[in-house]
């Protein structure tokens, strides 16, 4: 918008078979359906190259939670991460 990145998907892991998914919108415009919309296409690279896209987020993320299913992903599985102090 107006020159400015307002959203985005990336990939922030990836290898030849699969590729994290990660969405960045900027709050003001959130809402708009713009996180979809660059996650359609960003699958849609994926497929085509041939690799799995995979999504993950915070429990408590429902947002995110809620696009993951809009965008057809299906059960969720828990898992640990390990951080260092």
């Amino acid at each position: 918008h107006n020159d400015t990145v307002v959203s985005e998907c990336t990939s922030i892991f990836s290898s030849s078979q699969f590729a994290e998914i990660d969405i960045a919108t900027k709050n003001k415009y959130r809402g708009m359906g713009l996180a979809q919309n660059v996650a359609e296409i960003f699958i849609e690279h994926c497929i085509e190259r041939n690799l799995k896209p995979n999504w993950d987020c915070n429990v408590h993320n429902f947002a995110s939670i809620k696009l993951a299913e809009r965008l057809g992903f299906e059960n969720p599985m828990e898992y640990s991460v390990f951080v260092r102090k």
